[in-house]
């Protein structure tokens, strides 16, 4: 992983798949902040923690969604909806999130 964020502070585009395996993520959110701030390339990478979400938020063009049918959808205010909430609440259009508690009765419930 150092090598690839060496990359990107030299001003390289870095593709990371999973960015958020085996980091805390406290370290997580620390290090984005840390190459928001101080990188000079570009950084592209999956996750799938929220906490990156609520981070990059703030910033425009910065978080885009890859949908079930391989659609990009960009990230973009909803009135005072936050990205995070959006994606919780099955508001992205293409994301399988649109699920509730009860979607799960089915699945591990017996009925004898």
């Amino acid at each position: 992983l150092f090598f690839y964020l060496e990359a990107f502070s030299d001003g390289n585009i870095v593709f990371i798949d999973e960015f958020d395996a085996n980091l805390n993520d406290v370290c997580l959110e620390r290090l984005l902040g840390y190459l928001m701030n101080y990188g000079s390339g570009q950084l592209i990478f999956t996750t799938h923690s929220l906490g990156p979400m609520r981070l990059l938020e703030k910033n425009s063009n910065s978080l885009a969604f890859l949908g079930e049918d391989g659609s990009i959808y960009n990230y973009r205010k909803n009135g005072h909806y936050k990205a995070t909430k959006q994606y919780i609440e099955g508001m992205i259009p293409g994301l399988p999130m649109n699920v509730e508690e009860f979607d799960f009765l089915n699945v591990f419930q017996n009925e004898e």
